[in-house]
């Protein structure tokens, strides 16, 4: 509304009447640049109506590193996401097989993202890719080596 409302005044100003309808106008591009990055392609509210179920816990258990965001864990027998320098954990909830979902937090936080699991041919997760994180190709965490 102030940025429609500043160009009709300098319409009436410099031409002695509005030219166009700038809220019009700008209301298509507050639109489209308020448009959330992630999570329009499913709702991830609502679940599938008949959801596969996840692989065994020991198919995702383990640790997943991103050197930009954080980690993956296991904790209490579920995963839990681990980012930034305080560690700030968000639980993974099942969705879809091998699909799960956590609340992202902050200004730009639109709803339920995606965390996705890449299971190999051996039946465990190698990588995860987390949706709201992948906007810029960098959501994807990679599993640690086990050490024994």
């Amino acid at each position: 509304m102030p940025e429609a409302i500043s160009k009709s005044f300098y319409d009436l100003v410099l031409n002695g009447k509005i030219e166009r309808d700038w809220l019009a106008l700008y209301r298509q591009i507050f639109v489209a640049a308020f448009k959330p990055d992630y999570g329009t392609a499913i709702d991830y509210a609502k679940p599938p109506k008949q959801p596969l179920p996840a692989l065994p816990t020991e198919a995702y258990a383990g640790t997943y590193n991103n050197d930009l965001f954080g980690e993956i864990v296991e904790r209490d027998g579920g995963l839990v996401l681990q980012l930034g320098p305080k560690k700030d954990a968000s639980p993974l909830r099942h969705f879809d097989r091998d699909v799960f979902t956590y609340q992202p937090v902050g200004e730009n936080a639109y709803g339920l993202s995606a965390v996705t699991f890449s299971v190999g041919a051996d039946g465990k997760a190698n990588s995860v890719n987390i949706e709201n994180l992948n906007i810029n190709g960098q959501g994807t965490f990679a599993r640690a080596p086990t050490t024994n």
